[in-house]
């Protein structure tokens, strides 16, 4: 009798450490993955607005105001080069990719897939919407 109430403390104490054990696991996870999240969303966001900057010249004076440093385009497209080399850390490949080929040649369809990339990237969810659907139409 005494030994089957040890065996029940035993599996009590060691069902406990286990549960125990996952739930610290699942928790770190989810910590890492918000933490992950929180950096790509304001480095997603200061890259869109680089981009839009070094896209249309008119709207230059945005980024004068975020960042009174930068004073020229070719200043902002070096900070545009800086913000890649970030993403080279943690954006998935066609972010990158995507990112390069607008700095190399910017237009909007490249600035509006990379825009997509990022969208996907940040909420995993599929998404139905084109470059057509998103880009303003003159």
């Amino acid at each position: 009798m005494t030994e089957v109430i040890i065996i029940a403390i035993l599996s009590g104490v060691f069902g406990s450490i286990i549960t125990w054990f996952f739930q610290y696991i699942f928790k770190k996870r989810e910590e890492n993955y918000k933490s992950e999240l929180e950096i790509k969303e304001k480095r997603y966001k200061s890259v869109i607005v680089f981009m839009e900057c070094y896209l249309h010249k008119k709207n230059f004076k945005i980024i004068q105001l975020m960042h009174p440093d930068i004073k020229s385009q070719e200043e902002l497209k070096e900070a545009l080069k800086f913000e890649y080399r970030e993403m080279l850390l943690f954006a998935p490949d066609n972010i990158v990719k995507s990112l390069k080929y607008f700095i190399e040649n910017p237009n909007e369809d490249k600035y509006f897939r990379t825009v997509q990339f990022m969208r996907k990237d940040l909420f995993r969810k599929a998404t139905k919407l084109n470059i057509s659907d998103i880009k303003f139409q003159p």
